[in-house]
């Protein structure tokens, strides 16, 4: 699932995962990818 942490493009900081949701029936986990310092996330979802 999470192999490397993404940098952000704004700041050039890691960003933080954070599990949103996590669906197991379906076997699927989405996570966000935050940003503190320039206050910007993406989502991503994965699938087992």
């Amino acid at each position: 699932m999470l192999r490397a942490t993404p940098l952000s493009v704004q700041s050039g900081q890691p960003m933080f995962p954070f599990v949103v949701q996590d669906r197991e029936q379906i076997g699927c986990v989405e996570i966000a990818y935050i940003d503190e310092s320039s206050a910007t996330y993406f989502t991503k979802l994965y699938v087992a």
